[in-house]
């Protein structure tokens, strides 16, 4: 009977030890993870963007040079 409860101890207490290495692992391992999973999504979706279409924001032209290619185009 000495054998039997000294082995229940001795899995009880792997048990918790097991159970506080693996929290204090994920502790550690889930946020560097996380950060490099999100710095891998975010870079692939900064890359789909297309790159020749990238400039479409207004363009400011001078109202003299549009009269110099209207008197242009009429002669």
């Amino acid at each position: 009977m000495g054998d039997n409860h000294r082995s229940e101890k001795k899995s009880k207490t792997t048990y918790v030890v097991g159970s506080i290495v693996l929290t204090a692992a994920a502790f550690v391992v889930v946020p560097k993870v996380m950060e490099w999973s999100a710095s891998k999504l975010y870079n692939q979706k900064v890359k789909q963007k297309p790159k020749d279409e990238d400039d479409w924001g207004p363009e400011i032209v001078k109202t003299d040079s549009l009269k110099k290619e209207k008197e242009n185009a009429e002669l």
